[in-house]
Formats: C-alpha cells, structure tokens, sequence
C-alpha cells in the first residue's frame, strides 16, 4: 500500500499500477529530451490511423513517446551503470511496469540486436491507453496504444543503439485478447507483420 491516509492510494501488483481514488497515475521523468520536439519516425500506414485523431497527431503521439522512452532509458542506463544491450533491455519492463505504462512479456521468438535484424516480439497486457478507452466504454476500429509503442521504441533504440520502431498488431481496445507488439527497423516492420499475419491466419 502507498500511505495516503489509509484511504484512497493502493498498488496493484498483478497490474503494476498506482491508484489514487481509483484513478491509474504514471510517473514520468521532469525534463525531456531536446529532441523530444523535432524527432520524426516512419509514416503510420493508413490502417493505423485512429478516427479522433489526425494522422500528424497520431505520429506526434508515437515519436514523443518514443523520445521520452529514449530519454528514460539513458538516464537509467546511466544511473545503474548498466552498458549492455541486454541489461538496458531487461531493465525496461521493470521501469515500464512500476512506472504505471504496462506490464511486459517479451515472447521468445524476439531477437534483440545491435544491428537491422533487431527483432522484438512482445505483450503489453494492460497499458494505460486500453485502460482509458475501456473504461470510457469505447471501442475502436484500429489498434490504439500509439504512446506504448512509441516509448517502448525509444527505450530500445537507446538500449541497443539502433533505431527501431514499435507496431501494435493486436489490441484489446478493438475487441482482441491482448495488446501484441512487434519491433523492428522501420523498413523491416512491414515484412514482420505479414510473417505475424500468416502465421496466425
């Protein structure tokens, strides 16, 4: 329990997430990364575009996210000295997590590495944005956890330095059993969905 009178702050461990009156907290660090304002990734396709937003605003979404995440894992790489791909990258789902983002599962056909055939496949079971929509009683067409792709991204571009992008390809916020994500070299995530896609079909 977090100590708030006894009252309304609890802490989810199945969850990892801090509840205050029954409201989802994150925790963020307090100064951005300069390119926080001029980074941009790879154009979202059109099957990812989110009816309440615009495609630049989606895309404004993903790369902030994606600069914070780059930015967080630096300064956490640097405070625990951590200089290994590997031990930046297994320290994230633990930030990620108690930092109230989501929870991580990285599934075992991931291939992380220092070059283009880095390869990330993994769950986000219960990110904030889901949590939203679901408790606002909405449904969408489209995939919709843009920020936990995009911080996700971030963090593993710092962690491996190789620039990599995340894509959500399942989604709880449109009906599907879980938020699944796939993580690449922009060029290569195309190529990695159609592989997901016909493994699946």
């Amino acid at each position: 329990m977090i100590c708030c009178g006894g009252r309304y702050c609890s802490r989810s461990c199945v969850r990892n997430c801090s509840l205050v009156d029954r409201t989802r907290f994150l925790l963020a660090w307090s100064t951005p990364s300069p390119k926080l304002w001029t980074t941009k990734g790879p154009p979202f396709p059109d099957s990812y575009a989110i009816p309440s937003l615009s495609s630049s605003q989606g895309e404004f979404i993903y790369n902030s996210a994606r600069e914070i995440g780059r930015n967080d894992s630096r300064r956490f790489s640097e405070r625990l000295g951590l200089t290994d791909g590997l031990d930046r990258l297994s320290s994230g789902p633990v930030h990620f997590a108690h930092a109230g983002w989501a929870l991580v599962d990285i599934l075992d056909d991931s291939a992380p590495a220092m070059d283009d055939s880095y390869y990330l496949h993994y769950y986000h079971p219960n990110t904030f944005e889901s949590e939203v929509l679901k408790q606002r009683g909405r449904t969408l067409q489209t995939c919709g956890c843009l920020f936990s792709a995009g911080y996700s991204a971030g963090w593993c571009s710092h962690a491996f330095n190789v620039e990599v992008h995340g894509r959500e390809i399942s989604c709880l916020s449109r009906g599907d059993t879980t938020c699944e994500f796939i993580m690449a070299p922009s060029e290569k995530l195309d190529g990695h969905e159609a592989r997901m896609r016909g493994q699946k079909g």
